[in-house]
């Protein structure tokens, strides 16, 4: 008998790459500011708000990330440099 393996499909590109980009700088400044003294809720310390940032922050990463695998979305459309370029001799005539 064929086991069937359950595969998960991302739905949102755009969203898992912010909630990747978002888990790891919220993982970046956690690690970061593990080297200030964090303090108490009382007296905080300076790397108190830093590290509740970056939990903060990972948290939203988190939750982006749930959507991107439940909420359908468009597909992100290329990035064309053309549309951007300055091209004065076109206007001199």
């Amino acid at each position: 008998m064929k086991e069937v393996v359950p595969t998960i499909k991302i739905r949102s590109s755009k969203d898992f790459y912010a909630a990747l980009l978002f888990i790891a700088l919220g993982a970046a400044v956690i690690w970061l500011s593990q080297n200030y003294p964090i303090g108490t809720a009382q007296r905080m310390g300076p790397g108190y708000f830093p590290t509740i940032l970056g939990v903060l922050l990972a948290a939203i990463g988190m939750g982006v990330l749930g959507q991107a695998f439940t909420i359908s979305r468009p597909p992100v459309a290329r990035f064309a440099l053309k549309p951007l370029s300055v091209r004065p001799w076109r206007d001199c005539r």
